[in-house]
């Protein structure tokens, strides 16, 4: 009797060089959150996956894993959506005269983004398997050197959807007024999350994964798989494993995945990003300008906007799988990662207003130094209107104080509606002793009333 298990394989874009003035992703994401997801709506090149079914039941019968389906699973979750492009990719077949490791019945790819610029393709691969085949062995030969797309002889195939997909990518962020080239956008390997799940429960062979975690960590079973008899879910470092649950838990499971590797996506950018810009507010801290400023803080509400739309799918979750996000999120760094960028945005965002504030401040400072040479040119020029005058007055000395006196009050009226206003009482004290000592050794005032 033939047996079937399905392989989820989540292959996440990576955003490569940068746009004008910041970060690829950090651009796109930017424009993403508030077009999405309306982005390429007129031309209904898209499936708008943003369900809210929730399974009340659970079934008691053995799961079918062709009813499994990626679109099933995010068109059931609250609180989270996802667009796939539809016409994606043609199904994969296996090329005549060529032989695969394992017996793939069905293989479809699908590209989906959401609203935070995250792109996946997600492989979801059918495999059948013997009665007496060791699921075992299928788990060891599927993820033999983390070469899965080798190993089940679909690496032409895989190559091909990248092509597609990058296509695709461009197309879509071109909508929202970003421009990136094709080679910025890379599918790795490396950014591949295998999720495998069989319908039967069976007795998983832990040491396999013993390089990525311990073994004592795997064989823990007091999650949601403590509730089903002999049934196994890990999801791991590098891989996630289900086994003998109802399907109706295997859907769910599945939804809670992709909307982890979705969050870890977004996170590990975001780190990314404030990295490279704290570095360069160091080394160019003299180009810092109010640009700098409003996008830091367009960037802070776009990381906080992911993490309330994150916590709020979180917190909609049922009990025994919100355990599990959270589990699943700690082994993932996430909770240290979200902890970390809130510094780094307090930081970075205080470090661009101080700086960009400090040069503000700076020319401000060389106006009010123009605008007081200025002053004082047109106060020296006062001074000289009142010297045409000498014909009006029979003194000259009449003519020196009452000028002097004329000048030096407008610049210290001046100086006092300054900043300078410090400037302008040392300037009055100074100035004050000479034309105190004029007045008692000379009068002008009697030659002038003679």
């Amino acid at each position: 009797m033939t047996k079937k298990c399905k392989l989820f394989l989540m292959s996440s874009v990576t955003y490569k060089g940068t746009t004008e003035n910041e970060d690829s992703y950090i651009g796109v994401m930017r424009s993403f959150i508030s077009k999405y997801p309306e982005i390429q709506k007129e031309s209904d090149l898209y499936t708008h996956l943003n369900g809210n079914n929730v399974f009340y039941n659970e079934s008691e019968n053995i799961a079918d894993v062709d009813q499994v389906s990626v679109l099933t699973a995010i068109n059931m979750a609250r609180e989270f959506s996802m667009c796939s492009v539809d016409n994606f990719a043609e199904p994969y077949t296996l090329p005549e005269n060529e032989h695969s490791n394992v017996n793939i019945s069905d293989c479809q790819a699908y590209l989906l983004y959401d609203s935070h610029a995250f792109f996946t393709i997600i492989y979801e691969i059918t495999i059948n398997y013997g009665e007496d085949e060791s699921p075992n062995e299928l788990i060891s030969l599927i993820f033999k050197d983390r070469k899965i797309f080798e190993n089940i002889n679909i690496q032409n195939f895989v190559d091909n959807c990248k092509v597609l997909a990058k296509k695709r990518i461009v197309d879509i962020i071109r909508e929202s007024n970003v421009t990136i080239d094709s080679e910025n956008i890379k599918f790795e390997d490396d950014n591949t999350l295998p999720f495998l799940i069989f319908p039967h429960a069976f007795v998983v062979d832990r040491n396999q994964f013993r390089n990525e975690e311990s073994i004592h960590s795997i064989g823990k079973q007091h999650g949601i798989a403590s509730s089903y008899k002999n049934c196994f879910f890990h999801p791991g470092w590098n891989y996630t494993i289900a086994s003998g649950f109802p399907i109706e838990v295997f859907i769910n499971l599945l939804q809670m995945t992709i909307r982890a590797q979705s969050f870890f996506f977004s996170l590990g950018y975001m780190k990314t990003y404030y990295t490279r810009e704290l570095t360069k507010t160091i080394n160019e801290k003299d180009t810092i300008a109010e640009f700098d400023v409003d996008t830091a803080e367009d960037v802070q509400l776009a990381f906080y906007d992911l993490l309330a739309k994150f916590n709020t799918y979180k917190n909609k979750l049922f009990p025994k799988y919100h355990i599990e996000l959270c589990a699943l999120l700690n082994r993932w760094h996430c909770d240290s990662d979200i902890d970390n960028i809130k510094s780094y945005i307090e930081l970075d965002i205080q470090s661009k207003d101080r700086i960009h504030r400090s040069k503000i401040e700076k020319q401000n400072d060389r106006q009010n130094k123009a605008l007081t040479f200025i002053a004082l040119v047109q106060l020296i020029s006062i001074y000289g209107a009142f010297a045409d005058g000498n014909a009006i007055f029979a003194s000259n000395t009449l003519l020196f104080l009452i000028s002097t006196a004329t000048w030096t009050v407008s610049l210290v009226i001046y100086l006092m509606v300054s900043k300078y206003f410090k400037w302008g009482a040392i300037f009055l004290a100074v100035t004050a002793i000479p034309l105190l000592w004029a007045f008692s050794k000379i009068n002008p005032f009697n030659s002038w009333i003679q």
